[in-house]
Parts: structure tokens; sequence; C-alpha cells
């Protein structure tokens, strides 16, 4: 299984802290996001499974127009401005 976590600095939404933030590329050849926040006292993972509609969109761009639905920016921090210049996620992914 690959992953690729990209890197991102202090992100806060919502008083909770974004801790972590990977992409799988599953032996199914399937995709996923795994997203794990918290505050002072409790937090929790959440993992996304990327649909392929998603991966119709023909340029990356067009891609996380589509991701971003799934995972909005404003749930967990990383948006298309964080995750559109990045070269290794946009590899991982097949773009």
């Amino acid at each position: 299984m690959a992953s690729y976590a990209p890197e991102f600095g202090h992100i806060s939404l919502h008083g909770w802290n974004l801790e972590s933030y990977v992409f799988y590329e599953l032996k199914s050849g399937d995709y996923k996001v795994s997203v794990t926040s918290g505050d002072r006292t409790t937090g929790g993972s959440r993992d996304f499974f990327i649909t392929p509609y998603c991966f119709e969109a023909k340029t990356y761009e067009k891609f996380l127009d589509r991701y971003l639905k799934i995972v909005p920016a404003y749930s967990f921090g990383l948006g298309k401005k964080e995750l559109l210049p990045n070269e290794e996620l946009k590899k991982l992914l097949g773009y």
C-alpha cells in the first residue's frame, strides 16, 4: 500500500487541531484519505474513500474540485490552495 502525507503547519478549525492527513493507494487500486484531529481532551480519526467519480476528472485541478466535496477544506483545513501545487500527491493519484 502506497501512502503520502502532505506537509502542513498548524491547522485549527472549530476548536480541533489537524494532527494527521494521509492519502493511501490500496491494494485493490482504490484510494482513501485518513484524517485525524483533536483538541486538548479528545480526538478522532476518519477514513474517506475517494470515489471513482473523482478520478474521472481529466486534470488534477478538476480532481481536487470533486475530492473537496467529499473532504471539504472548511471541515479539515487542507484545500485546493494547499493541495494543488503538491507534485508528490499529484503523482500518487496518477495525474
